[in-house]
C-alpha cells in the first residue's frame, strides 16, 4: 500500500488512474491552485469521491513552514 506522495502532471492523470487509490483520501496540490482544481474536477467526473484540493497554494504552505513529501514516481 502506497502512503507517500507522487508527482503526477495534470496531463497524465487519466493515463495513470491505477496509481490513484479510490479507498482512501487523495489530496492534490500545485503551485498556483489552478491545476489542483482541474485535477479534482477531472477525478470527480471519473467517479472519485475521495479527492480534495490542498488550499492554500503550495507556496502558502511552504511559507507557513509545512513540510511536504516529495517522492517522485513520474517526471
Amino acid at each position: 500500500m502506497r502512503t507517500g506522495a507522487i508527482n503526477l502532471p495534470l496531463r497524465d492523470i487519466t493515463q495513470n488512474l491505477d496509481q490513484i487509490p479510490k479507498d482512501r483520501l487523495v489530496v492534490l496540490y500545485c503551485a498556483s491552485s489552478y491545476r489542483t482544481a482541474m485535477g479534482v474536477m477531472a477525478l470527480q467526473m471519473l467517479g472519485y469521491t475521495n479527492v480534495k484540493g490542498f488550499p492554500p497554494r503550495i507556496e502558502g504552505g511552504k511559507a507557513a513552514g509545512q513540510e511536504l513529501e516529495s517522492s517522485k514516481f513520474f517526471t
